[in-house]
């Protein structure tokens, strides 16, 4: 895991998705934490924009599990940076409600 994470970082791109991927497999500890890590720091900066929208009642498995999928779905979009990748599926799965009900 280390040495994937120092030559993503040579790359100018932490992971693609092809190596979250590999980390989604079996459930993986290292892919939920990853998937978090992107749930976190799309909040805290898109808090304005708000491109997807996470009720208390959603658990991190879900959040993975629509990751795993994607990912096995799409494989051409693998060589896309993996929080690219992530952002899009929340923003697919959990999209925020339209104002005024529209």
């Amino acid at each position: 895991m280390i040495e994937l994470i120092i030559a993503a970082s040579l790359s100018g791109t932490f992971l693609k998705g092809t190596d979250l991927n590999r980390l989604c497999q079996d459930a993986s500890p290292q892919c939920t934490s990853y998937v978090l890590g992107v749930v976190d720091g799309s909040r805290a900066a898109v808090a304005a924009d708000r491109t997807f929208c996470l009720s208390r009642e959603i658990k991190s498995s879900q959040l993975r599990d629509a990751v795993k999928h994607h990912l096995e779905e799409e494989p051409e979009q693998r060589h896309l940076p993996a929080a690219s990748i992530v952002r899009q599926v929340l923003h697919e799965h959990f999209p925020c409600p339209k104002p005024n009900g529209r």
